[in-house]
């Protein structure tokens, strides 16, 4: 599983900046996909 150390050097305050196959690899990706999927699909009481 990733930890948030896996993810540091690619992540600025308002920005991803990383260099595919090296910060960015599948993994990373992967698991960012999935995190913004989960949010996305969570029951909120604020619908858009």
């Amino acid at each position: 599983m990733l930890q948030m150390s896996d993810f540091v050097p690619a992540f600025m305050a308002y920005d991803i900046r990383g260099v595919v196959g090296e910060q960015l690899d599948a993994g990373v990706l992967r698991a960012l996909g999935g995190a913004f999927a989960r949010l996305v699909s969570a029951p909120s009481d604020n619908p858009v």
